[in-house]
């Protein structure tokens, strides 16, 4: 569901955040030789540091996107939802919901509905919205 998200979010909004870590990675690479000249052991933290500021970076920019997506009307909760109605228990859902369910549920307008959706050899997938009964 991440993946899903994450390709939501325009490149133009994470651009920041990739010049932030090139710019944390310049500023610590040559760091990393004037420690080990002084201690060989201190490259060890200076690898801690360099991921402890990259995870800082990554935080800051995970919860940006959220925000500003979520400004857009779009949280992983609501893509989530979306998702388990198209694909329940990630499924087709002709193979986890029976069409008896279906016609129980909509009446034989259902049917109807659905051959008014196009050929009958057509293989596509389509979304089909129908109305509940009021």
């Amino acid at each position: 569901m991440g993946d899903a998200f994450n390709r939501l979010v325009p490149a133009a909004d994470r651009m920041p955040f990739v010049r932030c870590r090139q710019e944390i990675a310049s500023a610590l690479t040559p760091l990393l030789s004037h420690v080990e000249k002084i201690d060989p052991n201190l490259s060890r933290t200076w690898s801690q540091t360099s991921t402890t500021a990259m995870r800082g970076v990554d935080k800051l920019e995970e919860r940006t996107l959220k925000a500003q997506m979520r400004k857009r009307g779009l949280t992983k909760g609501r893509l989530q939802q979306l998702r388990n109605l198209l694909l329940p228990k990630g499924k087709l859902q002709e193979r986890v919901f029976p069409l008896a369910l279906f016609i129980n549920y909509y009446g034989l307008a259902f049917i109807e509905k659905i051959f008014d959706q196009g050929a009958l050899d057509d293989f596509a997938h389509h979304i089909v919205v129908i109305e509940e009964k009021k």
